[in-house]
């Protein structure tokens, strides 16, 4: 039983670990990708909104589908919804870029991102009472 407080002090400070580490492993690839003329600077913002949404829907699988070894099909399944979202993701945004212009597509992805950030603090709220029982 915790007394102390929230049993999940810690996932605020996990989140900013895991974008900073990405960060710090994408930054000399963009690099690279800058100086080889593969991206443009002007890029960056396109970038950033997909590596935003990716992260976050990379965490909102894993919040629908914890990882567990006794389930040993938990990261296969959580991956596939991962994938099927950014999929669905991507074709949204590209129909956007299409209809308007990529400031508009880039700003959906943004938008998408917060709302799969929303919906995994939700999703992980509700949750908290059964994972309370493990601690």
């Amino acid at each position: 039983m915790v007394t102390h407080g929230r049993w999940s002090w810690w996932i605020g400070p996990q989140i900013a670990a895991y974008a900073l580490i990405g960060f710090a492993l994408a930054a000399p690839v963009y690099a690279l990708e800058l100086s080889l003329g593969t991206v443009e600077l002007g890029d960056a913002f396109g970038v950033v909104a997909r590596v935003a949404l990716v992260f976050a829907v990379a965490l909102l699988a894993g919040t629908l589908v914890p990882y567990s070894e006794d389930q040993g099909l938990s990261v296969t399944a959580a991956g596939f919804l991962a994938a099927i979202a950014i999929i669905l993701c991507s074709l949204l945004t590209a129909w956007v870029g299409s209809v308007t212009d990529t400031a508009a597509a880039g700003l959906t992805e943004v938008i998408l991102a917060g709302l799969f950030l929303i919906l995994q603090a939700m999703t992980a709220a509700s949750q908290e009472n059964n994972a309370t029982r493990y601690v």
